[in-house]
């Protein structure tokens, strides 16, 4: 009998492993290689897309900025010179402070209320100083734009105070206040 046992048990050993061969080769060919299938195309479509969108990619012009344009200065800078001789700064200076508003015009800002004296003369200093006390309503963007101006200005110009409050009709303005002087040669 216990030959007969071994011989039922070799039989049971490669029923068992014909059955366990079988499911597994069944699992292989029903689950695995179907996903490796679909993985080898899913590879060859993303090589396929990426050699498209290379092909696209040199046939479109880079969008290369244009390098800003060299900003003209004028250094050092100079003292106006008024155009007559003679007057008191605050004639003289007239054609000066036409061009600053100007600036505050071309900037987006709008002048609510502008004055200037001149600063009493010093016989040792070779300028006169023209202070121009201004109020503007703008943006943050059209006063950096304006103060900017003023520092790229052929003219002399120090901006001495800026003040920034709400406006309280337009929220998305400001009240600005700001003192600047302005240079002016004797003459």
């Amino acid at each position: 009998m216990s030959k007969n046992k071994a011989d039922n048990s070799r039989k049971n050993l490669i029923y068992y492993s014909i059955a366990i061969i079988m499911v597994l080769g069944t699992g292989l060919f029903k689950f695995v290689l179907p996903e490796v299938d679909s993985i080898i195309k899913q590879k060859k479509s993303i090589t396929e897309l990426e050699t498209k969108i290379a092909e696209y990619q040199s046939q479109i012009k880079p969008d290369v900025p244009e390098p800003p344009k060299q900003i003209e200065r004028n250094l050092p800078v100079k003292i106006y010179d008024p155009p007559y001789k003679g007057l008191d700064p605050e004639n003289a200076g007239v054609d000066l402070v036409n061009q600053f508003v100007e600036k505050v015009k071309n900037t987006n800002n709008r002048i609510a209320e502008i004055s200037f004296a001149a600063k009493t003369d010093d016989p040792n200093v070779p300028a006169s100083i023209l202070t121009l006390n201004v109020t503007l309503n703008g943006s943050y963007m059209s006063l950096q734009s304006l103060v900017q101006n003023i520092f790229l200005w052929k003219y002399l110009a120090a901006i001495k105070t800026i003040s920034l409050t709400p406006d309280t009709t337009d929220p998305n303005s400001l009240v600005i206040k700001f003192t600047v002087d302005l240079y002016l040669n004797k003459g």
